[in-house]
């Protein structure tokens, strides 16, 4: 009996989060394009229940490969804690009517020595294109349709990878952080690794993170790849002088060019997550924008103090900003908040720590925009459950 117990309890949890995850299939008609083009969108556990709360994207190339996406996520969501989850976006190649994915079409800009229009023939010349695909109408889309906020980060494999550098190097801010795994510096007489070479890190956004790998290519075949690649990652690790950005080089000559991905995005997510996010979610816009907040308590008594991520919210102190009696059952406070506002609520210590409706024991977020009101419910304290 308490084997079935213990067992039928194990079932409930593992539906819980099985069913608290979402994945949607999302059929996009681009302009610019002129396609019909899908993306896959995946939002993490409790994403339905936590209406307060505004997560980072992770943008996945090549996911019509879907292992590569549902490996992202999977290891996201690993790795992180409720405070670190994320929107993860899988964006598929065209799928065309020779069933062929034109991957190379997109991620390949027009090529200019013989050499590489013959190894890439019509397959090659749109990345410029679809770099505005990604900018005008993917992007566009996830802000208006999901809860989103601060940097944007892209993953990509192989060619994948290389266009997202020749992106660092065409359009920095686009993202703001690139995972770039094995990626081709060698096309086209070199023409990406003398683009890095080349370009002024400054002008990417300030904590920035870069990561590239390679594996064993270059080795065993692909040798035209091992110059560029050595030049590339000795400017990246030894010559580059920026503090805009933060640069992770690292080889698994182990792994081949298609194993190398596991390693390489686990390595990659934990640099990423224990050297940049945070600084990354210290980050305030600088406008100030003026709001209320108001909110409902269950007790007419009860005292309301907001603490959060500046100034304005107390830096954290749970009894220096309280928040004024309206009613018996409503406070408010008007406030000058910086993008995003991070916060909770207590009566005073954390010991008094608020539930929120909708909110749980999540920080909760805004990004405060001028003259609205955002109103919240608190359904219980901690020394009140």
């Amino acid at each position: 009996m308490y084997q079935k117990l213990i067992y039928t309890a194990w079932l409930l949890c593992l539906s819980y989060t099985l069913m608290g995850q979402h994945i949607e299939t999302v059929s996009l008609k681009s302009k610019v394009l002129d396609q019909e083009r899908e993306i896959m969108i995946y939002t993490p556990t409790g994403y339905e229940q936590f209406l307060h709360k505004y997560y980072h994207v992770v943008y996945v190339f090549d996911a019509q490969n879907r292992e590569i996406f549902d490996y992202t996520h999977a290891l996201l969501s690993l790795m992180g804690d409720p405070s670190r989850e994320f929107i993860v976006v899988g964006i598929k190649a065209y799928l065309d009517t020779t069933q062929h994915y034109g991957r190379n079409n997109d991620f390949l800009p027009v090529l200019n020595s013989p050499l590489a229009q013959k190894r890439y023939g019509a397959y090659a010349g749109n990345a410029d294109n679809f770099r505005s695909f990604i900018a005008t109408e993917v992007i566009p889309y996830i802000k208006e349709n999901y809860r989103t906020r601060g940097y944007r980060t892209a993953v990509g494999h192989s060619l994948g990878a290389s266009f997202l550098l020749a992106t660092v190097t065409q359009e920095p801010e686009l993202f703001q952080n690139y995972l770039d795994i094995s990626p081709n510096l060698a096309y086209d007489d070199q023409r990406l690794a003398k683009a890095i070479l080349q370009f002024d890190f400054d002008q990417l956004p300030a904590h920035s993170f870069l990561y590239m790998s390679h594996a064993d290519e270059g080795v065993h075949y692909w040798q035209h790849w091992k110059a560029p690649q050595e030049h590339v990652q000795a400017f990246l690790r030894d010559t580059l002088d920026s503090e805009k950005v933060t640069v992770a080089i690292e080889n698994f000559p182990q792994e081949n060019h298609r194993t190398t991905f596991p390693p390489s995005l686990q390595a990659a997510c934990k640099q990423y997550l224990g050297q940049v996010y945070g600084q990354q979610e210290n980050i305030l816009l600088s406008t100030v924008e003026e709001v209320t907040i108001e909110v409902n308590v269950p007790n007419k008594k009860d005292e309301l103090y907001i603490a959060g991520n500046q100034t304005g919210l107390g830096n954290w102190n749970p009894g220096k900003v309280r928040l004024e009696k309206i009613s018996d059952y409503k406070r408010a406070i008007t406030l000058k908040l910086q993008t995003p506002a991070q916060f909770k609520f207590t009566r005073g210590n954390w010991q008094t720590e608020a539930e929120v409706a909708d909110g749980y024991m999540q920080n909760l977020i805004i990004l405060p925009e001028s003259g609205k009101k955002y109103e919240f419910e608190v359904i219980g304290y901690v020394d009140r459950m």
